[in-house]
């Protein structure tokens, strides 16, 4: 390696992207890092190679972020999160796809290509197919999920089905080419594609001034191959490891055996890194540069998934989650206090999965716990246990091994605590102006992007993701601000906040940040998680009754006891504070059109209004609610704020029974448009949000999504709208029941009962229905017992997986066909909630 190579790269950053390459680094020559063993091939790619990537892709594929971790390894080291999961396809793959097809010649292109491999390669390949209007064959094995199927189908591929695996289909996709004329395009041991994911190495390296180490997943050996390549080249005191899952250890024992060689494929969480032989090419560029090489046991790996959706906010797969999974089983002791960049290289993982991996990850942190007991079969017994585990502080989750089916009243009914509707205070933008340069510095400016879903829609959506906060909500604006505005008011007697979630953790956490001491009031059942986490902040946690309004009242008793500082969501400076968000919309988007924002007391939509409307008066401001709750659209019906009742949603962050006085006052006559949003359609907007945006958004924060496409909205079609996505805390255990519930609202999860003969062949034949139909099969349970029909028959209760709503109707009117008695379960959102059978 030359001098220039070895040379520090602090000085670097400005050009690394650029189209002039420091003339330092200019080669002519194959990159040629000198091998610790003589027998190690040449590398056959150039640093030139990545730098030409670059500039061919970069109008094409997401600079992705670099976010500091709030939460992973604060005791440990500085954790930073390069976060691939935001391509434009969920993964880093997107890198190396352009780069192919951008690379190809006119007539190539129009001959097409034919790939096989996994999801993330070919969601990437079908997607800039499309978009480079290159015809694309996609052969995929029969055990391919549907929601695959249907995505590559979306992106306008040509699917075909082949074979029992992956081998089976690649095989065949090299035959079918030849047949058509196609090109094939293999999906792991080519230059081309280590090239596109290289420029994520060159992105890193303008993103991090100091960088000690980067851990990255490995699969067959691209991606790090590229990193290695790209970033040793440049700064090689950077330390690079790889991480894999130990089900699947394809690079470690490529490296133990000198070469690449074939290993048992075995059933993991990190799917994508499941490679059979590791990639020659990625071998030959990694071998004998990569420090260090790391394992990681899959419960490591869901527990690394659960954190990064509950403290990140952000969706990632197994195989992204492997880096952060080797930092908090302390596989790295080295690196304590470094500066270290985990590749979150993807988050393609369909929601019934990330369903049972939440319940995975749950239970190995020992927040779920199953046991079984002797009852005596007396009346009293089984209360007597309830009592004793809820003395416990424990939250009873299932008395029997199944789920219930689309279960009710998961949620907690609550009212936030509302102040005095005498002499309202009207919020002038100048309040506002404050509360921007007095909270300056101790809050997130978060994101601003294009909505992957506006695809999919006739919209041009965008997001405002306040997620991404420290506490994953909004609600720290104007907490920080009121903390602030108060100053020696509060004094060392501290303020006091009866909450469940959003207003708890905000204040808990800069409370903390500025030396106020903070008292939390909750109930007794809010979720162990909430209550913990505003304890790990520092805040003195008291848990007080059965609902907030108990909350509210032991918090008010408290006042008057010790005269801390009571805080509410319509305090005027909370309202200020929350405006900072419409100012950095317009400052982020001033082409904006619309802003819709989620509505719960009305403080964020009060505040929002003034900002948008004082910066760029045209834009229009929308507040969009549950239908279940309807308080601001029943407020301004009658010109006044009025309670209205609480009905447990999915929206719970927006369950109050009415808006504050502040907030309506600065709201009324000045609103463009009141949106509310159907509950079903706030489930769907759930999913969406997890699987094309992979953020983790709560019920209330997707509100603003929900009204667009339930199609509220249609005056701002082919306009910019932005929706605010107002908090992402959501309880790991009731997110995996309402992707659940969202997969059987949209038709993806549909149960049934069907009258099977009692005799053999009568489940073989419902069986060879569900299959030829290509449905999965979730579920089967027959019962015998409890049954109105002759003795020769059994009825059987089934769950199936389906591709979408089109797919779950045809297998339904399959089903009526050869089973006339057939009956269906569904929820209809137009009866209470209640299930009805059709």
């Amino acid at each position: 390696m030359s001098q220039a190579v070895e040379a520090e790269h602090s000085s670097l950053t400005w050009n690394i992207l650029g189209d002039s390459f420091p003339k330092q680094y200019e080669t002519s020559e194959e990159v040629v890092m000198k091998p610790k063993e003589e027998s190690m091939s040449k590398i056959k790619l150039k640093l030139q190679d990545i730098q030409d990537a670059h500039n061919r892709i970069k109008n094409d594929v997401v600079f992705t972020p670099v976010v500091e971790a709030k939460y992973i390894g604060k005791n440990f080291c500085n954790i930073f999160l390069k976060c691939e999961n935001l391509q434009n396809t969920g993964s880093f793959k997107a890198r190396g796809a352009c780069n192919i097809l951008s690379s190809m010649s006119p007539s190539d292109k129009s001959k097409g290509c034919t790939v096989s491999g996994g999801r993330n390669y070919l969601s990437a390949m079908t997607f800039y197919g499309f978009r480079q209007s290159v015809p694309v064959n996609v052969i995929v094995p029969r055990d391919c999920p549907l929601v695959d199927k249907h995505l590559y189908k979306e992106n306008f591929a040509i699917v075909k089905v082949h074979g029992n695996d992956l081998n089976d289909a690649s095989l065949h996709a090299l035959t079918y080419c030849d047949e058509i004329g196609s090109n094939y395009i293999h999906g792991s041991d080519r230059l081309d594609l280590i090239a596109g994911y290289g420029t994520m190495g060159l992105e890193l390296l303008t993103q991090m001034d100091k960088m000690d180490a980067i851990l990255c997943p490995v699969g067959s050996g691209g991606l790090v191959a590229s990193l290695v390549l790209a970033v040793k080249s440049l700064k090689p005191n950077c330390l690079i490891y790889g991480v894999e899952c130990s089900a699947a250890p394809t690079m470690t024992k490529a490296l133990q055996e000198k070469k690449p060689v074939m290993i048992q494929q075995n059933p993991t969480i990190a799917d994508s890194l499941c490679s059979v032989i590791a990639s020659n090419n990625a071998f030959n560029i990694i071998r004998g540069y990569l420090d260090r090489m790391i394992t990681v046991d899959e419960v490591w790996v869901s527990r690394a998934m659960i954190n990064i959706l509950e403290r990140e906010k952000m969706v990632v797969e197994g195989a992204a989650a492997c880096p952060v999974a080797a930092v908090m089983a302390g596989k790295v002791p080295e690196l304590r206090g470094k500066n270290v960049v985990c590749i979150l290289s993807g988050g393609n993982i369909n929601s019934s999965r990330m369903s049972r991996v939440i319940d995975r990850g749950m239970a190995a942190e020992g927040r779920l716990v199953k046991f079984s007991v002797a009852l005596p079969d007396v009346p009293g017994a089984m209360a007597k246990l309830l009592a004793k585990v809820t003395d416990n502080g424990a939250d009873v989750k299932s008395f029997v091994p199944e789920r219930a089916w689309m279960r009710r009243d998961i949620f907690t009914v609550s009212n936030d605590f509302r102040g005095s509707d005498d002499q309202p205070h009207v919020l002038s933008f100048n309040e506002v102006k404050k509360a921007a340069d007095r909270i300056e510095g101790g809050i997130i400016h978060t994101p601003l992007c294009e909505a992957k879903i506006s695809k999919y829609m006739d919209y041009n959506i965008y997001l405002k993701c306040e997620n991404l906060q420290y506490t994953g909500s909004c609600a720290e604006r104007g907490i920080r601000n009121a903390l602030l505005a108060y100053g020696g008011d509060i004094g060392d007697r501290g303020v006091i906040v009866p909450s469940l979630g959003n207003m708890a953790l905000g204040t808990a956490y800069h409370g903390g940040t500025l030396g106020i001491p903070v008292t939390v009031v909750m109930p007794e059942r809010t979720p162990p998680a909430h209550a913990q986490r505003c304890s790990e902040l520092g805040a003195d946690v008291v848990l007080c009754g059965d609902n907030l309004d108990d909350a509210i009242s032991y918090a008010k008793k408290i006042h008057q006891e010790g005269h801390q500082t009571i805080l509410d969501a319509d305090d005027p400076h909370v309202i200020a504070g929350l405006g900072t968000v419409g100012v950095e919309i317009v400052t982020q988007l001033p082409e904006a059109d619309a802003v819709i924002v989620p509505v719960a007391g009305g403080a964020l939509l009060a505040s929002v209004l003034v900002a948008c409307k004082k910066l760029k008066c045209s834009c229009l401001v929308y507040g969009a609610e549950c239908s279940k709750v309807p308080k601001m659209m029943k407020a301004l019906q009658a010109g006044r704020p009025v309670p209205v009742t609480v009905v447990p949603n999915l929206a719970d962050g927006l369950n109050t029974s009415s808006v504050g006085a502040n907030a309506f006052a600065t709201i009324k006559n000045r609103l463009d448009r009141m949106l509310v949003v159907d509950e079903l359609y706030i489930a769907r907007a759930m999913i969406s949000m997890l699987e094309r945006e992979r953020l983790v958004a709560d019920g209330a924060g997707v509100c603003a999504v929900a009204a667009v496409m339930q199609g509220l909205v249609p005056e701002l079609r082919g306009k910019r709208a932005v929706c605010v996505v107002s908090g992402g805390n959501i309880d790991c255990g009731r997110l995996a029941r309402t992707i659940q519930r969202g997969l059987g609202s949209s038709g993806r999860l549909m149960r049934f009962a069907v009258p099977v003969p009692d005799h053999r062949g009568g489940l073989e034949q419902l069986a060879k229905t569900i299959n030829d139909e290509s449905a999965v099969l979730k579920s089967l349970v027959t019962e015998q017992m409890w049954v109105h029909s002759d003795v020769g028959t059994t009825w059987a209760n089934v769950v199936v997986e389906t591709a979408n709503e089109e797919h779950a109707c045809s297998f339904k009117d399959r089903l009526r066909d050869l089973y006339p008695t057939a009956r269906f379960a569904a929820v209809d959102m137009d009866d209470k909630h209640k299930i009805s059978v059709r």
